[in-house]
């Protein structure tokens, strides 16, 4: 199937954060934005089709998860990362900024700490700070050009009393680290050592370099016998540039820890899907 990269398509007057929020937040038409993790190509063409089958059919109610989309979420994560997750264990959320929000909310109380290496894709910090929890920043260590965790420190901020959750990115946001299984590891036995949970953010695992190999912390965590321990936050939205279809799949294999996170949807009034998303 042939793709036209070269067409130029407008994106002004569609509401896109990209291009009307920037230009209505700084008032200069012509800037060129470098924001936001969208793109301004078209989607493949069978989203397109799946999307005006679903328009066509013409009712657009209340909508929950089909079996076929947990079929496919199953299929997904067996082909691509090897890794067979049951139906009960896939929660769902609009993106996974907010999944993690709810995994703040559910699993910590306020004044609790949350671990978070840094630098961190920003908006972490902040909802750790907005919803009344505390940042135990645990620096990475620049060493050339190459990022690496400090293990020695990560383990300090996570012996803590205070430390109730670990907010980890997989591949690394902003650094770009594809982490090694050898390194996912160490985080999974410290975070299983000091029972602070882990979320690992993996949205980005398709996006690996030649050379490279992406390793899903479910990996090791399984082999440490600690998926009770885990969350791992994943979608479609970056790997097909669908971000608008707010769909994400949370998987939690944990009854407890999936426990607080689907009493945090009921709360919310969240148990609802988007009929696009999935």
């Amino acid at each position: 199937m042939q793709y036209d990269f070269d067409q130029v398509i407008s994106r002004k007057g569609t509401g896109s954060v990209r291009w009307d929020t920037v230009e209505e937040k700084y008032g200069e038409p012509d800037l060129i934005p470098l924001t936001t993790a969208d793109m301004d190509f078209q989607v493949a063409l069978p989203i397109r089709e799946a999307i005006r089958r679903t328009a066509d059919y013409g009712i657009l109610g209340y909508t929950s998860a089909t079996p076929s989309y947990y079929e496919a979420v199953i299929d997904r994560f067996a082909k691509k990362w090897q890794w067979n997750i049951q139906r009960e264990w896939i929660m769902h959320s609009p993106g996974i900024v907010g999944a993690v929000a709810y995994c703040i909310q559910g699993m910590t109380k306020p004044g609790d700490g949350v671990v978070l290496p840094v630098p961190m894709y920003h908006p972490f910090a902040h909802l750790i700070e907005d919803n009344g929890r505390v940042i135990l920043r645990s620096p990475l260590c620049r060493e050339g050009e190459r990022f690496t965790l400090d293990f020695a420190h990560l383990e300090q901020q996570l012996a803590r009393q205070d430390a109730k959750l670990l907010v980890f990115c997989n591949p690394h946001n902003p650094i770009g680290r594809a982490w090694t299984r050898e390194e996912l590891r160490q985080v999974c036995e410290l975070s299983l050592k000091y029972k602070v949970p882990m979320i690992s953010d993996e949205i980005h695992s398709d996006f690996i370099f030649s050379g490279h190999h992406f390793c899903s912390a479910a990996g090791p965590m399984e082999e440490l016998g600690g998926l009770d321990n885990l969350i791992i936050c994943s979608s479609a939205s970056k790997s097909f540039n669908i971000a608008g279809l707010q769909a994400s799949n949370i998987i939690i294999p944990g009854a407890r820890l999936r426990g607080m996170y689907r009493r945090v949807l009921s709360n919310q009034h969240m148990m609802e899907m988007n009929m696009l998303g999935p």
